[in-house]
């Protein structure tokens, strides 16, 4: 109970249900599901996740016969987009209302959807 916050959830305003379910998943078989063009992104300065965590997504999705996935990273984005030059960074300000989204997702979401629309 300690680490739930006055609502009953926990860090992200999420359930405890929520993360029991979540934990229940195998995602590794979820990710080898997936059939479609795969684009996989790690934000440097993510301070919830890791870089492991999305290169095994790929490497998951690639194993299981995706020919089409592409793992990047971008420098100085943290989970919600934003900008922040470090993981405390982007831990002290997460969800701060003012916070300024990284152009980078964006340019390398519209690279990626081009390749994959030229390359048909």
């Amino acid at each position: 109970a300690r680490f739930l916050n006055a609502a009953g959830r926990i860090h992200d305003d999420r359930t405890a249900a929520y993360w029991r379910e979540l934990l229940a998943l195998n995602l590794g078989e979820v990710w080898g599901r997936v059939e479609a063009p795969l684009l996989v992104v790690y934000p440097e300065a993510d301070f919830l996740t890791v870089r492991e965590g999305h290169e095994r997504i790929a490497a998951v999705a690639r194993a299981a016969g995706n020919r089409d996935v592409r793992f990047e990273t971008i420098a100085g984005m943290d989970h919600a987009f934003a900008r922040a030059a470090s993981f405390a960074e982007s831990q002290a300000r997460y969800g701060a209302p003012d916070r300024v989204l990284h152009p980078g997702f964006a340019e390398l979401l519209v690279r990626w959807l081009r390749d994959r629309a030229e390359n048909r």
